[in-house]
């Protein structure tokens, strides 16, 4: 899967490229709203970049146009919500990070949309009480940690 990284200056493209994490254009780290395509047009992602990091909100897409993820990011970290959709637009995970570990409640759903697990962590371990269900909303198995 092919895609091409450009940003709107004005009317012209230009190029953005990453390295080891960090977004350049024009060889100094990048500050400004960032939009990746695929070869087909359709918007592959956006996100803001500050100082070269990811900073605020990402949405990535399917290559049919569709949205497939919310993300959020702080200086290149992952921070805050995350939500996931699959091609059917249903909502099939949230997740919740804070200083880029994993933090607060994760859940998970099949792609008809049934609840399979809730999860919860702390500082990027696992608390709480986790459970898994069954297709009906009906607890299959609890584990506390």
């Amino acid at each position: 899967m092919g895609f091409i990284f450009f940003v709107a200056l004005g009317a012209n493209a230009q190029e953005i490229v990453e390295k080891e994490g960090i977004y350049y254009f024009d060889s100094k780290p990048y500050t400004g709203s960032y939009i990746g395509t695929y070869e087909n047009g359709h918007t592959q992602f956006s996100l803001y970049l500050k100082n070269g990091k990811k900073d605020g909100e990402m949405r990535t897409y399917f290559e049919n146009g569709e949205l497939n993820e919310i993300r959020h990011y702080s200086k290149n970290e992952m921070d805050g919500t995350w939500i996931t959709y699959n091609k059917n637009k249903v909502q099939v995970g949230l997740a919740n990070y804070k200083n880029g570990k994993k933090d607060g409640e994760w859940k998970i759903w099949d792609d008809a949309g049934n609840l399979i697990y809730e999860m919860n962590y702390v500082d990027g371990q696992k608390s709480g009480n986790w459970k898994k269900y069954k297709p009906n909303g009906e607890i299959l198995s609890e584990r506390t940690f």
